[in-house]
């Protein structure tokens, strides 16, 4: 068997691609002979019915002149491809790597980097692939007339092929890593779902089995099924506790002040509390007077929760009014009620 000058080294999911840029660069733009091409996809071209195909290929890799590297998203994934590759950058042969869009020198692996690569839609890098075969095999001078005829038309034919039937997009590294992590994150949102319908289908099957709203209630707080009128509640509570810092008189104080009424100290309560009072007139809660100093840390950071309080009870009134009645039919629900504080608030004044 005659060994050729030219290797053609290529995926063979490009064979369409090949053809033209044998066809009308190689042998009718630059004018190599057909008998001078190996390549294993194209008829004529190929290896001879009955030779043992890796032999063949292993032996014209060897002894070709050049070897062209036509790089495709195809190329890339090869294994056939990249082996040839390694060949050819070992062989000392002169190697011409040429990429085929979406390829591009962002996503060419550092092996493909040894040397400049060519684009074969790319006139000036046409020129001098024509240039530099017309150098290495002795080719007479090209007529520049039909070489630009034959450059353009397999320019036009090659883009049209790979518009008609588009690569899938290569990514680079960091597209990859970036999806690989978005993954991840994807994978751990779908664990906490799976989870999620876990705890869900618990919580409905220890409901079928209760009726009573008390129990449902914990049922619910056991699973971290909380909703939002339990969220209030809690809140309502925290509210109370920081009240409930302060002492009885105090306490009654600050309803009267955030109500806008006027519940007055009992002479009982101003003597059963005389000590308290005292306190907290030495700490400036309150004044001589006994009315309270809102301005005092304490004070103002306990009417600054009240305030949020106070808001987010309209807001919420609105959706959870009659769920409020429903669980306190015996209070009016009012901030400004005094059996609120208590029942809700969990407040004693």
């Amino acid at each position: 068997m005659k060994n050729k000058k030219i290797f053609i080294s290529h995926s063979a999911k490009d064979k369409k691609i090949i053809d033209i840029f044998i066809d009308k660069i190689l042998q009718n733009g630059i004018g190599i002979n057909h008998s001078e091409i190996f390549c294993t996809s194209i008829e004529g071209l190929k290896i001879t019915t009955g030779e043992e195909w890796r032999k063949a290929i292993q032996e014209n890799l060897l002894n070709a002149e050049i070897i062209i590297l036509i790089i495709t998203p195809n190329y890339k994934e090869s294994e056939m491809c990249l082996a040839e590759i390694g060949v050819a950058w070992t062989s000392g042969k002169n190697v011409i790597p040429v990429i085929v869009p979406p390829v591009d020198f962002e996503n060419l692996s550092v092996i493909y980097k040894v040397i400049q690569a060519l684009k074969l839609t790319a006139s000036t890098d046409l020129d001098i692939l024509k240039d530099d075969l017309a150098k290495i095999l002795c080719i007479k001078e090209i007529p520049s007339d039909r070489w630009t005829v034959k450059k353009q038309e397999g320019i036009s034919l090659i883009e049209q092929e790979i518009t008609k039937n588009p690569f899938q997009k290569t990514l680079s590294r960091k597209e990859f890593d970036n999806i690989n992590n978005e993954l991840i994150e994807i994978k751990k949102t779908l664990n906490n779902l799976i989870n999620e319908k876990q705890k869900l289908s618990e919580y409905c099957t220890q409901l079928e089995r209760i009726k009573d709203k008390a129990e449902i209630k914990n049922v619910q707080k056991e699973l971290g099924m909380i909703d939002e009128y339990d969220e209030f509640i809690k809140y309502s509570e925290k509210v109370g506790d920081k009240i409930n810092e302060l002492s009885f008189p105090i306490r009654k104080l600050l309803f009267n002040h955030l109500s806008q009424k006027n519940i007055r100290l009992t002479q009982q309560e101003q003597r059963d509390y005389e000590n308290a009072l005292n306190v907290a007139i030495a700490d400036d809660l309150i004044d001589e007077e006994l009315d309270l100093n809102i301005c005092h840390k304490k004070i103002a950071s306990i009417i600054e929760l009240w305030n949020r309080y106070e808001e987010l009870f309209k807001e919420m009134e609105n959706k959870f009014l009659a769920e409020i009645e429903e669980n306190y039919p015996d209070i009016t629900i009012q901030l400004d009620n005094l059996s609120y504080w208590k029942d809700v608030l969990g407040v004693k004044i």
